[in-house]
């Protein structure tokens, strides 16, 4: 989840979170399924992948598959 100040672009509230899974195409193909709209995935920043959807409020949720090499992945790995 990623909190920001409200400013002329970004409004006051929550305006997106993501969530890691392990399988991205298989969540995306699940969610299409389920009848939601979602982007097809695509590269995200170094070995990552990211699909987008919103949910019932509107509210961006990013899906996202991390890589070993992945920064997230390795500030992950550094707490465990």
């Amino acid at each position: 989840m990623e909190l920001q100040p409200a400013s002329a672009t970004h409004a006051a509230g929550l305006n997106h979170y993501g969530l890691v899974v392990d399988d991205l195409r298989a969540t995306v193909a699940t969610l299409e399924q389920r009848g939601v709209t979602v982007e097809d995935p695509r590269p995200g920043r170094r070995d990552s992948f990211v699909a987008n959807a919103k949910d019932l409020d509107g509210v961006e949720i990013e899906f996202f598959q991390l890589g070993p090499e992945s920064p997230q992945e390795q500030a992950s790995a550094s707490w465990r």
